[in-house]
């Protein structure tokens, strides 16, 4: 087939990945990202990979990107517009019963569509999907006239109980785009089809506002490189660990909200797999934040629905990832208290920690190591003269030492300490806040700043092993190059599952499963397979969050028993999850279906990428992978470390640390305590 490239923007570098088909070759570039700019880091990282081969033209590209999220964070999207059903304008404002700052008479919030941008008309379905009260057709005219009028240059429409019944929904929505050609619509029943009107609204809101930005970056991407001779789409990374086309990614930017962290969750469930670790927990360590993710027999946690800030859900599956802000680039800084903090200011891509000579001036985690000799002062990525380790020091002093009475050391190694339990409280909201035992699993460490801090975290939550992946600096991007697509669909049912109509239900789920598989069909794509997975999220009536609760297909059989053996199922196990949940079953409950979910998964051919090409692991020996020796601060005092070019060491071999692992992507760090074993396929696997 040809050369794959996968590209994920980070908010420090942008990774890339070539795979060559033919050869089942791998390799790895990284270039600075240029956040005013996403596409020119993304065009010169192509460009970037391409010269390591003679094809000027890829096979397929793959990106994981982080636009859509950091346009929502940022405030930095379309001009949006929103119509509802007369009387219901004020919805995304009033939300649900929170507050800015539950302790705090006074808050800040911001909705994405201010109020003189909200219009509503006359119409009304009720929540059986009956029409209630036309739509006014004499209000049409001036609901164009006020769109025009307020400059949007993306709408939302969003009326009640359009989930049971689009019809107007659809009928104001070919007005709009009749009346207002240039402007983006977005239709709340494809974006979401399920009750919650604030959900719905904010889902909607949100998937308009990225619709100018994501629509403008991609057609650049598309427009650059068709220039280049690339004449097929680029596959894009979704929030649930699946790609799609350009189109549908244009249509639904809103579901492309976590697309970077999910390429690495898809890698670490695979290179957990290969090692027979199905139970893993996922911990990726960039420049400007820390994502981890549980990954429970195979499959990574997920989530129907995410707050991204105050007064912001977003509806939608997405890999369950919690994230902080401690990366590399995360700056230490001393509070008004005197106590030490990390994070989560960062010091992004420019300028950069300290020690990157691009004008930074804070101490971040990344000088840290620097300065405690963790990190190679004279070969940091993207340096090429060296870490300005004296610049480092002063920082560190000056920023945090003389505040809190202390050496430069002791700071240096109070930044790592601080960063540490931040993410290790990270790893236990996952696991130990979920009901799992994190004793119970591997964990997988990637991202640039993984292998650094990868110890010290399981050391901290008493996980007893690491897995590093044989280029852990880049494995978002080869998580997505590994992806399947993936194509999500819900509707509401919204019954007691006493009285639920079974019939009904697989009629639901086979409706869906239709609509995806011929969607995967008119792709285009290449697949071995298309599966289906059908969920229902369930609860207590009274109650208002819900859980996930699988739905094999083989619930749905022929027979006069059919009905109450389903029941009897789907309420076993909605109380195991409740339970697993809760830690209690409410034995008086009416368990309540409130959606049907189902999940499509279009089967790419199978990407056999785990490590670098080599043939066995002859000619490959301990002393030829070391690079020399330097003091580095390890368990309380300086040791003289052995240093090693990863990619060097034999496989198939054990040894004990300390030592130092470098590679181009990344460093890993093992402490005298530390057994590192180097598989047959290139993985690091460190006992804790």
């Amino acid at each position: 087939m040809g050369v794959m490239v996968a590209i994920d923007i980070g908010g420090t570098f942008t990774d890339a990945v070539g795979f060559d088909t033919d050869t089942g070759r791998v390799w790895v570039a990284k270039v600075p990202s240029t956040p005013a700019d996403p596409a020119k880091a993304f065009i010169l990282s192509v460009a970037e990979v391409l010269s390591e081969v003679d094809d000027e033209v890829p096979e397929l590209i793959l990106h994981g990107t982080t636009v859509g999220t950091n346009a929502l964070l940022q405030h930095r999207g379309g001009t949006v517009g929103l119509i509802t059903t007369r009387g219901f304008r004020d919805i995304i404002e009033l939300g649900r019963r929170t507050r800015p700052q539950n302790y705090g008479l006074f808050g800040r919030y911001e909705p994405l569509v201010p109020r003189e941008h909200r219009f509503e008309i006359t119409e009304r379905m009720t929540a059986a999907g009956d029409t209630l009260v036309p739509v006014a057709q004499e209000e049409l005219a001036g609901l164009g006239k006020d769109i025009a009028a307020s400059g949007a240059d993306a709408v939302a429409i969003v009326l009640l109980h359009s989930y049971r019944n689009p019809a107007h929904e659809i009928a104001i929505g070919e007005y709009v785009r009749a009346q207002c050609p240039d402007v983006f619509v977005t239709l709340s029943h494809e974006v979401l089809p399920e009750r919650r009107e604030f959900e719905r609204t904010t889902t909607s809101v949100a998937n308009a506002f990225l619709q100018p930005v994501m629509s403008d970056y991609l057609q650049s991407l598309d427009l650059s490189l068709t220039e280049q001779g690339y004449d097929r789409g680029v596959l894009v990374m979704q929030s649930n660990g699946g790609v799609i086309d350009t189109s549908v990614a244009r249509k639904f930017p809103v579901r492309t909200v976590l697309s970077g962290p999910a390429g690495g969750v898809v890698a670490a469930a695979r290179y957990g797999a290969e090692q027979g670790f199905r139970n893993v927990i996922a911990g990726d360590v960039g420049g400007t934040s820390f994502d981890v993710t549980l990954i429970k027999d195979g499959r990574p946690a997920m989530s129907v629905s995410r707050e991204l800030e105050y007064n912001l859900p977003l509806r939608v599956p997405m890999i369950d990832i919690a994230t902080i802000g401690a990366g590399g680039g995360s700056i230490a800084w001393v509070d008004a208290a005197g106590l030490l903090q990390v994070g989560p200011q960062s010091a992004g891509a420019r300028p950069g920690p300290v020690a990157f000579r691009r004008g930074g001036t804070e101490p971040t985690v990344t000088d840290a190591n620097v300065f405690l000799g963790r990190l190679n002062a004279q070969s940091l990525l993207g340096v090429p003269s060296g870490a300005d380790v004296e610049g480092v020091s002063q920082a560190i002093s000056s920023r945090v030492a003389e505040p809190l009475d202390l050496s430069v050391t002791e700071a240096a190694v109070g930044i790592l300490a601080v960063a540490n339990t931040r993410m290790a409280a990270a790893i236990s909201s996952v696991s130990l806040e979920r009901g799992y035992d994190p004793r119970e699993f591997a964990y997988v460490a990637f991202g640039g700043a993984g292998g650094l801090m990868a110890v010290d975290l399981c050391k901290e939550v008493g996980i007893p092993k690491v897995l590093v992946p044989p280029f852990p600096g880049v494995t978002s991007a080869l998580g997505v190059l590994m992806a399947d697509l993936r194509l999500e669909y819900s509707q509401s049912v919204s019954e007691r599952l006493s009285d639920m109509d079974f019939n009904d239900l697989e009629a639901i789920f086979d409706s869906m499963i239709a609509s995806g598989t011929k969607t995967m069909r008119d792709s285009g794509e290449l697949l071995a397979s298309i599966d289906a997975f059908r969920t229902v999220e369930m609860y207590y009536e009274g109650q208002t969050h819900s859980v996930v609760v699988d739905v094999p297909a083989e619930m749905f059989v022929a027979g006069a028993d059919a009905r109450d053996s389903a029941e009897a199922e789907l309420a076993e196990r909605f109380d195991e999850v409740y339970l697993k949940g809760y830690g209690l079953v409410v034995a008086q409950g009416t368990r309540m279906v409130s959606t049907a979910r189902v999940s499509v998964v279009g089967r790419r051919e199978a990407i056999p990428v785990l490590g670098p090409t080599r043939d066995g692991g002859d000619g490959y020996s301990m002393e030829g992978a070391r690079k020399g020796s330097r003091k580095v601060w390890m368990q309380g005092d300086w040791i003289e470390t052995p240093v090693y070019d990863r990619h060097l060491l034999p496989w198939s071999i054990e040894f004990e640390g300390p030592a130092i692992l470098e590679q181009v992507d990344s460093t890993t760090v093992a402490y005298g305590d530390t057994k590192v074993t180097v598989d047959s396929q290139g993985m690091l696997i460190l006992e804790v």
